[in-house]
């Protein structure tokens, strides 16, 4: 069994936060079934250090910052921009699926 563990520093969950306020928004308020703050409790929220300036959306290069911050192995997202780099120096930027047969394999 693998022992799997989530960051993100506070720009990261600032992002989280208003993309599930917008889809709130659009779906009409409709109940969340994670709250995020279940999400975000699992997680360890480290303190941005690093500024890599490496992908095409500029929003995008926290994730790649606190990757490197916290020497991760995995990115897991859905972000085509994130996902086009396949690989970030030591880190593989996967989807969540992709993630999954790797933990499962």
């Amino acid at each position: 069994m693998h022992t799997v563990s989530a960051v993100a520093t506070q720009e990261i969950i600032e992002e989280y936060q208003s993309t599930v306020d917008y889809l709130l928004e659009k779906y009409g308020g409709r109940e969340v079934r994670i709250p995020l703050e279940i999400i975000c409790s699992a997680m360890e929220i480290i303190p941005a250090q690093s500024r890599v300036k490496v992908c095409r959306d500029p929003d995008d290069d926290k994730f790649l910052s606190c990757a490197m911050d916290d020497q991760c192995y995995y990115i897991v997202s859905g972000d085509k921009d994130l996902l086009t780099l396949k690989r970030y120096r030591d880190v593989k930027i996967v989807t969540v699926s992709e993630f999954f047969e790797l933990l499962n394999a």
